[in-house]
């Protein structure tokens, strides 16, 4: 007894501790776990140091110079008092200076600034990019977890419903009110159950790894989805206003044309091979010298220039660099219009989807109606020896696709209406929020499972 109430104690306290996992919940931890995401913030930061290394180019360098020298000088063959003298004479000195240099005039590195901005706000596009395609990941994965979960219990149904059926037809076949035939159907239909039985848990098995392979976390529960939510057309009900604003704000499409904005300018910047550049240079020397013989001395010498360089030939490098930078350019602006065009086409896609899905899930909950109904009809006349195994077999299989297609229906319309918010790039955290509402978050880890 004592036995007893402690596992029971010991059940109700982690079935209270246990609360299932939320979909926000889920995408919180894929936004620090999730190597895709993690690597899109750190190219954005990567690319960010574009810009002040363009800017250095231009800006001033500074510039400190040192030297230091010991000399010594030995004069040999000086002969005085039948002795040979080698005077010894030393010379020391050091030598600092400081130097500034400044770009006047340089297209190319002028152009470069302008380049690495494009550049910058093309990879945060990405990254922005990237988050949307973080949410809709996770929400594929999350939902893909309960649908395989939803599945098996239908899966689970259908065999309990197919055991019955065996169990009838082997009772009628016992006392010869059928043939061995009904029982034998009956028997490869229950099989194939329990095969599809196994086969689900095995995808269960296989979404929760996908899950787990974007959040680095394994869930043992994710909060299931409400038999019954609202089911929400897209406003405005107009897909080419869904289109207009998803030409204007598809982060994806704002990184293609940005990329092919920055590789149109470094046209100008190869190009720029061919002119001139102008610089300035300060320089303020300060020489001390020491020597044995006549002393020490110091210099002072602040010195200007101008430099002017013209390129005249350089073998055709920059001509074939400008060839290319144009090829380039032209690379960039053709992905840009596919990606414009799939953009346009994913948005009114997922748009009609939404309003298609509504219309089907609405459909299948009529038809399982029906067809349990039908099953019923079909289970009493089965009994009563007007309906043979097949039409009770094929009542069951209706009833059990109706079920599968109003399961991956409801899925499909969560999935298509933020697929169609990231083609608009209008998806946000705030949208998985509202998904939210729609679980039931208070539900617990059930105990007959562990």
């Amino acid at each position: 007894m004592l036995k007893k109430l402690i596992l029971t104690t010991l059940c109700i306290i982690v079935s209270t501790s246990a609360q299932a996992q939320s979909l926000y919940e889920v995408y919180v931890e894929a936004l620090h776990n999730d190597p895709t995401y993690l690597g899109a913030v750190s190219q954005y930061d990567a690319d960010s140091e574009l810009l002040p290394q363009a800017w250095s180019i231009i800006l001033p360098s500074l510039g400190v110079n040192g030297t230091t020298s010991i000399n010594r000088t030995t004069l040999k063959g000086t002969q005085i008092n039948a002795s040979t003298t080698e005077p010894t004479t030393s010379n020391r000195g050091y030598q600092a200076s400081v130097e500034i240099d400044q770009i006047l005039f340089d297209a190319g590195a002028f152009g470069g600034i302008s380049f690495a901005k494009k550049s910058v706000q093309a990879s945060a596009a990405t990254k922005a990019a990237a988050l949307q395609d973080l949410m809709i990941r996770v929400s594929n994965a999350y939902f893909n977890v309960l649908q395989t979960e939803e599945e098996m219990r239908y899966a689970k149904l259908r065999k309990t419903s197919l055991a019955r059926s065996l169990d009838q037809a082997q009772q009628k076949y016992n006392v010869g009110l059928n043939t061995v035939t009904d029982v034998n159907l009956a028997q490869a239909n229950y099989s194939s159950a329990v095969a599809l039985l196994e086969s689900s848990k095995n995808n269960i098995a296989t979404a929760k790894e996908d899950l787990r392979a974007i959040t680095g976390q394994y869930y043992d529960d994710l909060a299931p989805l409400k038999d019954d939510f609202a089911l929400i057309a897209p406003e405005p009900l107009d897909p080419e206003q869904w289109v207009d604003v998803a030409l204007n704000r598809n982060w994806t499409l704002k990184a293609a044309s940005l990329t092919s904005q920055a590789t149109h300018k470094n046209i100008s910047i190869t190009r720029s091979g061919h002119y001139p550049t102008l610089g300035a240079a300060l320089d303020y020397a300060n020489t001390y010298n020491r020597n044995s013989q006549t002393g020490a001395s110091r210099t002072y010498q602040p010195q200007a220039a101008l430099s002017l360089s013209v390129p005249i030939f350089q073998g055709g490098q920059v001509v074939s660099q400008t060839r290319q930078a144009i090829a380039n350019y032209e690379v960039a602006d053709q992905s840009e219009e596919l990606t414009r065009r799939a953009i346009i086409n994913s948005t009114r896609s997922n748009y009609l989807g939404v309003i298609s899905i509504i219309a089907q899930i609405k459909a299948d909950k009529t038809a399982i109606t029906a067809s349990q109904s039908a099953l019923e009809g079909m289970n009493t006349g089965y009994k009563l020896g007007t309906q043979t195994m097949v039409d009770v077999l094929s009542a069951q299989d209706t009833l059990f696709d109706n079920q599968t297609t109003y399961a991956t229906d409801r899925y499909n319309y969560l999935l298509t209406t933020l697929a169609l918010k990231q083609a608009a790039g209008t998806l946000q955290a705030k949208d998985l929020l509202n998904v939210n509402s729609w679980l039931e978050l208070n539900a617990k880890t059930d105990m007959t499972t562990l």
